[in-house]
């Protein structure tokens, strides 16, 4: 797992905030999980917050390798862990990248 740390302050809030590029190598199987704070500040009724440890280790734990179940699995868990109560939004968007598929030919 990479975490990708480049880029810059939160999207959409300053309209001349200023942000780094980074190129990254993506192949077939591989995922890319975008979230928003909502997801790793998610609170439980202790005060603990979910946090990106948690996070990653419920990707760690994915055996599946089904991007549709994994989401659903992130998703029930931090929703469990907070009992439903996000205090903030709680976007999390999860990109499987496939094997390119040549068109076939037609002569």
């Amino acid at each position: 797992m990479e975490v990708l740390r480049d880029g810059g302050i939160v999207l959409g809030i300053f309209p001349d905030a200023k942000y780094s590029d980074t190129a990254v190598q993506f192949d077939p199987g591989n995922k890319l999980l975008l979230f928003t704070d909502g997801i790793t500040e998610a609170t439980n009724p202790r005060g603990e917050e979910y946090c990106e440890d948690r996070l990653r280790q419920e990707l760690d734990d994915d055996v599946s390798g089904e991007t549709a179940a994994l989401h659903r699995k992130l998703m029930r868990d931090v929703s469990e862990f907070c009992q439903g109560n996000f205090a903030d939004d709680a976007t999390l968007v999860l990109i499987a990248f496939l094997p390119s598929v040549k068109a076939p030919v037609i002569q």
